[in-house]
């Protein structure tokens, strides 16, 4: 009997603490939103690491569902909107409201990656590309990196300037900087050929492909051939997790690709 109080006891001490517990609401509330995906599928989480925009933590994944962030816990399987405002629809609601939701990505589907602690994305505001960082409960949204052309000339300023005081304090011959252009963002020469951009999306809906538009850059052939006078938007491969260990392309995705291909051909003609 002596022992069934003392165990009794300790239940209750256990229960007041856990309630104690469930009091703290100094972080971000979210809602779990159910439909998000089928968590239940064995190969959900599979899915998720091939992703190639999802990010990996040590407590699970994150992911881009129509522009919005969510966070998938391994531990439980539970994925929520990182957005802590009540009644929020996030993706549901209208655009106006969107904009307001505090899980909005500055770009549909951005890559993604996590690292100390962070969530690093690429992005994109009406002055261009950045690189953005959040904490990892959604919060705290920060661009540590602008890639915008606007500022193209006067990094490049900064460069030379800060030779010029590492020369000036140490002596002729200690630091040069040479600054070359090595290419261009394509965007500001497609903004002006949208036609190339419009035949595109026409021949994938010819054969049955539903086009996905996403900004992206780099040294790419087609930033080169815009620049020379022939506007070069990229358009799909049909590959997955470019430049990953984990890179591949499926051989239905490559023939689906041909066909596209095939279609701008004879549409051009």
């Amino acid at each position: 009997m002596r022992n069934f109080r003392i165990l009794a006891l300790i239940l209750t001490v256990l229960l007041l603490l856990g309630t104690v517990g469930c009091a703290d609401n100094s972080g971000p509330v979210y809602e779990t939103v159910a439909g998000v995906t089928d968590w239940d599928d064995d190969n959900s989480w599979a899915m998720a690491r091939f992703y190639s925009t999802s990010a990996l933590s040590d407590e699970g994944y994150y992911f881009p569902v129509d522009g919005m962030l969510y966070f998938a816990d391994t531990s439980n399987g539970i994925a929520v909107c990182l957005c802590s405002k009540p009644g929020c629809l996030h993706e549901k609601g209208t655009p106006q409201e969107q904009e307001l939701c505090d899980a909005q990505l500055q770009g549909a589907n951005p890559p993604m990656f996590f690292w100390n602690d962070h969530i690093f994305y690429l992005g994109s505001d009406q002055y261009g590309p950045h690189v953005y960082r959040r904490n990892a409960d959604g919060t705290a949204l920060t661009s540590v990196a602008d890639l915008g052309s606007r500022y193209v000339e006067e990094k490049k300023a900064l460069l030379s300037a800060l030779a010029a005081r590492i020369e000036q304090k140490y002596g002729v011959g200690s630091c040069t900087a040479s600054v070359k252009d090595s290419y261009y963002n394509m965007k500001e020469i497609i903004d002006e050929n949208m036609y190339t951009v419009e035949r595109a999306i026409a021949a994938m809906k010819a054969v049955g492909v539903e086009p996905e538009i996403v900004p992206i850059r780099g040294g790419t052939d087609g930033a080169r051939l815009s620049f020379m006078g022939l506007p070069c938007p990229n358009i799909c491969t049909g590959g997955e997790n470019f430049h990953s260990r984990f890179e591949y392309l499926p051989v239905e995705s490559l023939e689906k690709v041909v066909d596209i291909v095939e279609r701008i051909v004879l549409d051009w003609v």
